[in-house]
């Protein structure tokens, strides 16, 4: 723990009181000049504890400073964004208001029903194209289907060509491996001779020594042939086995060749019977669809006037949901505020716990200085009270500004009321146009008029 010295505690009241009077009796006139050019320089470090608060209480100035620019910010955005809303709510209102009109509804039931009549003969033409294009569409399959079956049988053939040369081959090259397995036996079997001639020679020269060597030698010899003589006649197994295998294939492949003939003729009949048959159901579709092209123009209008009922209720209920959801964002935004002033607060309260402790710390040290912490606190709380009389003040303007909001809309309703006068003028105006366009396409517009004109 540091121990502060009489001359140190003096050194820091001095500090800190700037304005006191010096006693001239009691410092010379150097001593205050030096004392005068020493408070002008360490009025230039940052590092003081005067220069911190100073630099505290600016940082504080300037961030409340910016958090109320930043709530101004907010409150202008919210409130361009709740015009915005009010806007499409109008127009949407507007909208939703003239096509609920009886005579609209009418003329767009009509409008429906001269596209309905209008596709109807449409798709009729279309049918015909179909019919047409699914007749020349079976000709050119059946002629690609009888193509296909001679190309098949020409590739069949030439397989077939091809199987009876690689047989022929695989016989001429067994002849071959045959014959030259024969040639390495006879030459083993020449080199074991003159084996044989040497062992003879050499058991000759000691018989009883030898012995046993020699008859391990000729049992291994008698093997050897043995083995020759089993592969021999395997191999001859083997090519007996494969021609066997091949006049096999060649039956297979020549009562295969019958098959698809007898198939193609049989597919031939079943596609002109499978040809008319299509064209029977083809008619019996047509007519079918016919009959019931008229049934489906009236459900198709029935299901109009419930798709448009539905359409009726979902808005009403997209009005209700947008009203709840505007509730919730003005509860959500004071909830925001009332948060901000309560963390602001805890900020103070947090603050003036600290300068508390600073004060404690440094009571024994410098009284004068303790009397200029209490009126700058006094003058902070003063700040903080006019804060919170300035956000109060705000508060009331944004409900004055709300109040005001409020009526315009009340008048916007108004004018919108008045504006509900002249949709008789508004209707026409509106069956003009779309009778032009409906001109303009090349459809009917007699069932259109005779709305109008009703």
């Amino acid at each position: 723990m540091a121990v502060l010295t009489t001359n140190d505690i003096e050194r820091i009241r001095l500090s800190v009181d700037q304005s006191s009077d010096v006693d001239k009796r009691k410092y010379p006139q150097k001593d205050i000049l030096l004392k005068q050019q020493s408070d002008e320089r360490v009025s230039k470090w940052t590092d003081t504890l005067s220069a911190k608060r100073k630099a505290r209480l600016e940082w504080k100035q300037q961030h409340e400073h910016e958090e109320e620019e930043q709530r101004k910010k907010l409150d202008r955005q919210e409130a361009a964004l709740q015009q915005q809303l009010r806007e499409e709510t109008i127009d949407r209102a507007n909208r939703l208001l003239f096509e609920q009109k009886e005579k609209v509804k009418i003329f767009r039931s009509q409008q429906l029903y001269s596209d309905v009549i209008e596709q109807r003969a449409r798709q009729i033409e279309e049918q015909k194209e179909r019919n047409e294009k699914m007749k020349r569409d079976d000709c050119r399959w059946h002629q690609e289907t009888l193509s296909k079956i001679k190309e098949a049988e020409l590739k069949e053939a030439k397989k077939s060509a091809e199987r009876q040369v690689k047989s022929k081959q695989i016989a001429i090259d067994l002849q071959h491996q045959r014959a030259e397995a024969q040639r390495r036996e006879e030459l083993r079997q020449e080199k074991e001779k003159l084996e044989g001639k040497k062992l003879k020679k050499m058991a000759l020269d000691d018989i009883a020594a030898e012995q046993e060597k020699f008859l391990e030698k000729l049992e291994r010899t008698r093997k050897a042939n043995a083995q020759i003589v089993n592969a021999n006649r395997d191999v001859k197994r083997l090519y007996e086995e494969k021609l066997r295998i091949d006049q096999e294939e060649e039956q297979k492949r020549k009562k295969e060749v019958e098959e698809m003939n007898r198939l193609a003729i049989g597919r031939a009949v079943l596609e002109k019977r499978l040809f008319d048959e299509r064209q029977n159901t083809r008619k019996k579709l047509i007519d079918k669809a016919s009959e019931e092209l008229a049934a489906r123009a009236a459900r198709e209008v029935d299901l109009f006037v419930k798709e448009q009922k539905k359409r009726e209720d979902d808005a009403k209920a997209k009005d209700a949901e947008e009203a709840r959801k505007k509730l919730l964002q003005e509860n959500e935004i004071e909830k925001s505020r009332q948060e901000q002033i309560q963390r602001k607060k805890e900020k103070q309260e947090k603050e003036k716990v600290a300068d508390a402790i600073f004060i404690k710390h440094l009571k024994s040290s410098y009284d004068a200085q303790l009397t200029a912490e209490k009126k700058k606190k006094e003058a902070i709380a003063m700040q903080n009270v006019e804060l919170r009389r300035l956000q109060e003040q705000q508060c009331i303007e944004n409900q004055r500004r709300r109040a005001k909001e409020k009526d315009e809309e009340l008048d916007q309703h108004r004018q919108m009321l008045k504006q509900a006068a002249d949709e008789d003028t508004k209707f026409e105006d509106f069956a003009k146009r779309e009778i032009e366009l409906f001109r303009a396409k090349g459809k009917k517009v007699e069932l259109l008029e005779k709305v109008v004109n009703t």
